[in-house]
């Protein structure tokens, strides 16, 4: 396999966007690999058979997963390998997945120092996305309701909002000495107001390919995680403690989402404001270094009021995407190219 030279890792994290931009990333693999990019899915990396689990991430990576996840991005090239000299990988879990408790693992620059070694390319480009804690959090918490939980707001609140364990500074600077490291791209997930496209079309941009954000479909802007509304929250948590396989958890979602959808129904509010207020002016000091930071370009007081992400609207401009022709029309275009053929077949012929 040709050396890589650059590996650009999007971690994440959790709550912001990822989803989107990976199924962006998967519907735009083939253009991408035309420019040079071999795009490696966070699915794909857990279904190789060596992939570290356990341990909080502490374990290093086997000389097992090395060989099988270079030979994951040989495959990927395979098809263009000698224009190939770039590699994408998006995993959100590598750097916070919360387990437990813990919006974050404690030994996420280890997972992430294990990808690096395992592609070993001259450079690599870090992309991160934060959010202010209070809506993160909030955020975390109905992951876990979707996911078949139960456990009350007020529970969850006092175990993870009475701290100021959500220090996004302190993780990135543990990953900007990693070996090869050379940009760190850090975006704030606000700006995802100016609409889905405009989002992707932000990340798409960072990496040197922004104009691809034209071969997305409108479909692939659709929201990955729907949020629950009031009465579907509400009937989760009664029904969630008798659900036990992801399928039904699955059909659960799917049926509240309908029963009571957004449209129709208020989303929970589950911070007072108050509360709100409280939490913010706790991660102040640390948001602040945040931006005086990593990301210089924003306002440094961007998540230190309760108005404050207001000042991330308008950063980027909307974006509208295409949408594809109706069936009917399609057929139509396509009975007037085959008669257009047809007439010139005709022609040549006389």
């Amino acid at each position: 396999m040709r050396p890589i030279k650059r590996l650009i890792l999007h971690i994440g994290l959790p709550k912001t966007g990822s989803s989107l931009i990976q199924r962006s990333l998967r519907s735009i693999r083939r253009p991408l690999r035309r420019r040079g990019f071999a795009y490696i899915s966070r699915g794909r990396i857990r279904d190789l058979a060596n992939y570290p689990r356990g341990a909080g991430g502490k374990r290093p990576a086997s000389p097992e997963f090395v060989a099988e996840l270079r030979a994951a991005v040989e495959e990927e090239a395979a098809t263009e390998l000698r224009r190939i000299d770039s590699v994408l990988i998006s995993n959100e879990a590598a750097a916070g997945w919360p387990r437990g408790d813990d919006p974050f693992w404690p030994h996420a620059a280890i997972r992430i120092e294990a990808l690096i070694d395992s592609i070993r390319p001259a450079s690599t480009e870090i992309v991160a996305y934060v959010r202010r804690q209070d809506r993160f959090l909030e955020s975390l918490y109905m992951q876990r309701i979707h996911g078949g939980d139960s456990i009350s707001w007020e529970e969850f609140r006092d175990k993870t909002c009475d701290d100021d364990r959500v220090r996004y500074a302190d993780l990135l600077d543990s990953l900007v000495s990693l070996p090869t490291v050379e940009r760190m791209r850090i975006r704030p997930f606000e700006i995802i107001a100016a609409g889905a496209a405009a989002f992707v079309g932000d990340f798409l941009d960072g990496i040197g390919v922004g104009e691809l954000v034209l071969e997305l479909e409108p479909k692939t802007m659709a929201s990955a995680n729907p949020s629950y509304t009031v009465p579907a929250w509400q009937a989760a948590m009664a029904i969630n403690r008798f659900v036990d396989t992801e399928e039904k958890r699955e059909e659960v979602r799917r049926f509240l989402r309908e029963m009571f959808p957004l449209g129709e129904y208020p989303k929970p509010e589950l911070l007072t404001e108050t509360q709100r207020m409280r939490l913010i002016e706790r991660y102040s000091p640390h948001n602040e270094r945040l931006f005086a930071k990593y990301l210089p370009e924003f306002p440094v007081d961007a998540y230190s009021t309760l108005e404050g992400v207001s000042k991330l609207e308008g950063f980027l401009s909307p974006i509208g995407l295409l949408e594809p022709p109706h069936p009917e029309k399609r057929r139509l275009a396509d009975r007037m190219r085959a008669a257009a053929a047809a007439a010139r077949r005709e022609w040549r012929d006389r």
